[in-house]
């Protein structure tokens, strides 16, 4: 598989491998990779950085991104970051933040009495 897109400046909606790597991978809801935008930028060896956020992680500065180290002040909204190789194998880590899950106290309860103990 071989595929490139234009180095654009701005965000852009995700390309249709990334979306299916994303859902297959990564079990991504369908609403979040329709809201999710990609910025990139060319890597060493000719490969390009690739980082997918979540504009409404944003708190309502949209427009304030305009390429790809202008993530750097909004790390919470990062998503993914990765590659794409030149010979169009993508690379992809979770930057998601952990799902917090909170515990019950697990009940304590009182020893049985031993047999010889019992009233």
């Amino acid at each position: 598989m071989r595929w490139f897109f234009r180095l654009s400046p701005g965000p852009r909606a995700l390309p249709a491998e990334v979306r299916a790597d994303l859902t297959a991978r990564f079990q991504v809801a369908g609403e979040l990779v329709e809201r999710a935008r990609l910025v990139a930028k060319l890597g060493e060896h000719h490969c390009q950085q690739i980082l997918i956020y979540d504009p409404l992680l944003m708190g309502g500065v949209k427009s304030a991104i305009k390429k790809y180290e202008d993530l750097a002040i909004h790390k919470h909204a990062v998503l993914f970051e990765g590659r794409i190789e030149k010979d169009g194998s993508l690379y992809l880590a979770d930057r998601r933040q952990p799902k917090t899950v909170t515990r019950r106290p697990s009940r304590i309860t009182a020893p049985s009495p031993k047999p010889d103990q019992a009233t």
